[in-house]
């Protein structure tokens, strides 16, 4: 039997699968690199931060309620790391600890923490309100539902009283 016997006319059949198909295996190389340190920290300061990140040209983001959120302007350059030395700069690449004090002293990410807390509290309006309204909207959906009940019980008393209608003309 043909796994989809709809018989779609714009699609190809599809054909049976093999059952005793075996799987040959591969070898995998070993690889002599190893990393001094991991591609990004773990220990929490990064885990921590929000994550609006501009995925195209446009860094108007319009969310599934219409409202939109512009991130901060980045500049091309900054001038606390345009006065430092290369040695300096070299210093701060590698202990990650002075880099993540530099990059949470930007005004750019303070700036989007202040939005996403702001965010939050909205939400959690929102949900408040939500909560609320919780019992008026199960009160209204019992009242569709006893409303669907008595509309079935006419509609079955009005199929019963058309029936003897019917019996009662053909005589």
């Amino acid at each position: 039997m043909p796994p989809y016997t709809q018989g779609f006319p714009f699609l190809p059949p599809y054909p049976p699968q093999e059952t005793n198909r075996s799987i040959a295996s591969v070898p995998v190389a070993e690889s002599g690199y190893t990393t001094d340190k991991p591609a990004a920290p773990s220990y929490g300061l990064i885990t921590d931060l929000p994550l609006p990140v501009p995925t195209t040209e446009a860094l108007l983001q319009v969310g599934q309620n219409g409202l939109s959120y512009k991130m901060p302007d980045v500049p091309d350059a900054f001038p606390e790391l345009s006065e430092l030395s290369i040695p300096q700069l070299t210093d701060m690449n590698e202990q990650e600890d002075i880099l993540l004090e530099q990059f949470v002293n930007l005004p750019q990410l303070k700036q989007i923490i202040v939005d996403k807390d702001d965010l939050v509290k909205s939400i959690e309006e929102l949900a408040k309100k939500n909560l609320l309204l919780e019992p008026s909207l199960e009160a209204k959906r019992q009242t569709v539902l006893d409303k669907y009940e008595h509309l079935t019980q006419m509609k079955a008393t009005f199929e019963k009283k058309m029936q003897r209608q019917h019996e009662l003309s053909e005589v």
